[in-house]
This record gives C-alpha cells, structure tokens and sequence, in this order.
C-alpha cells in the first residue's frame, strides 16, 4: 500500500458521524487533544456554520456535505498553513469536476474560499489554526458542499447558489462525494506539504479557462501570482 492509500485508509477509518453539531471546525477544535491527526468529522446538519469572516454558511440541509479535518503533529505544515484554504479550494473543484460535466460548466474558485459552478457558489472551505508563539499547535479545515437541494432551498440563500445534484441531473450519494474528495486530499496532501500548491492548477480555476488556453495567459498568471502573494489569512487573531 502506498502512502496514498494509507492516507485514506487512516482517514476514513477517523470519520466520526453527528446527526446535529453547532459546526463540524468547532467541534474539532474543542476536541483536538482527543481527536488523531488527519480525524474527519461529518455533520449532517450545523446551527452554527461560518464562513469566511464569520459569515453565515447555511447548514441546515442534512442532504449536504459539512465536515472538517484536524491537522496536527505534522512539522512541515507551518510552512504551507497560509496555502491550506486554497489547497482545499483546489480539492473541491477537483471532487466537483468528477461528479458533473467540466467540459459544459464553468468551474472556478472565488478568491480565496468560494467553489462555484457557472458563477453560484456551491462550496466553501473555512481554514482556521492555533499557535502558541511561533509554534503551530492545529489547523482545523472545514469544508461545505452543496449536494442535494431543491430550488426552493436555493432560493433562500442570499446570494446566487447551486448545487451538485442539478448538473447530475439526479440524486447524488453523499457518501460518494465525501470518499471522493477524501481520496484526492490523500493523493495530494503530501506533495502539498512538500512543495505547496500546484499554482498551474490554480491559476487555471481561479480564472476558469481551460488548461490549453495557458500559454496565453502570461498577464492572468501574474496577477493571480500577485494576488497570492498580497493574500494574507487571518485566523483566531494571527496573520499567517
């Protein structure tokens, strides 16, 4: 087996199921001293989910994906923490372009934490860590997709949403998309941390245009290389 399979096998091994909680990241972090490295928690339903900036994340659909991972006891985190909202942002549109058709759907990343499809946002990442000093003590990462839902539930979002489940046309497992998206953070996580993230992968969902396209996107690539390096993620008081 090799280290993309034991990532996995570890991972999905670690997945602990609540029917309700107030949001799967608050759960993990009032638990992280009891809970492994790389532990998924999944939340049918949350009371309290956030997002960027404290934003309201409504997670109230039991038919949705919400959960988080801890991150700790790994020394070569601290070097990519101020990547990881991107890193799961590249993640998801991976996970959703293997359940619809890229081909006929835009799929792009909103700076830094919004998954959209044809310009509705369908998912959001919320990364949030604790330090002590200068020494990283856990990174939790929270990740909300949009599966299953009807338009009427749509319609109450206060901002344009979809979800996966109108692009496929049917109804999608749940469960599918969860070990989906598991597997390629287990295909990609080490890579991360040896080297960060793919940045041709991201400029490529950042601006949504296909990969053959790249050549002639010198100007694109340099602003979203700017745009990354000026980008600076505040969590529980700290720039990092």
């Amino acid at each position: 087996m090799g280290i993309y399979g034991i990532i996995f096998y570890a991972m999905a091994n670690k997945i602990k199921y609540f029917e309700i909680l107030d949001s799967t990241n608050q759960y993990v972090m009032r638990n992280v001293f009891i809970l492994d490295h790389l532990s998924v928690v999944v939340a049918h339903k949350q009371k309290q989910g956030r997002g960027k900036l404290g934003r309201i994340w409504k997670s109230d659909q039991a038919s949705n994906l919400y959960m988080s991972i801890l991150l700790k006891d790994e020394p070569r985190l601290p070097a990519v923490i101020h990547q990881l909202t991107l890193f799961a942002s590249l993640i998801t549109t991976d996970c959703i372009s293997r359940h619809i058709d890229s081909s006929l759907h835009l799929i792009n990343i909103r700076w830094p934490n919004d998954v959209l499809v044809d310009k509705k946002k369908i998912a959001g990442i919320l990364a949030e860590s604790s330090w002590q000093g200068n020494d990283l003590l856990y990174a939790v990462l929270g990740v909300g997709l949009n599966i299953n839902m009807s338009q009427e539930e749509l319609d109450q979002i206060d901002q344009p949403a979809t979800s996966l489940n109108w692009y496929a046309l049917s109804h999608i497992d749940k469960e599918d998309v969860l070990h989906s998206w598991l597997k390629i953070f287990s295909a990609t996580w080490e890579k991360f941390l040896a080297d960060g993230l793919d940045q041709e992968k991201l400029e490529h969902y950042i601006t949504g245009q296909p990969d053959s396209t790249k050549d002639s996107k010198s100007d694109n690539n340099e602003q979203a290389e700017k745009k990354y390096s000026n980008y600076t993620q505040i969590i529980e008081g700290r720039t990092c």
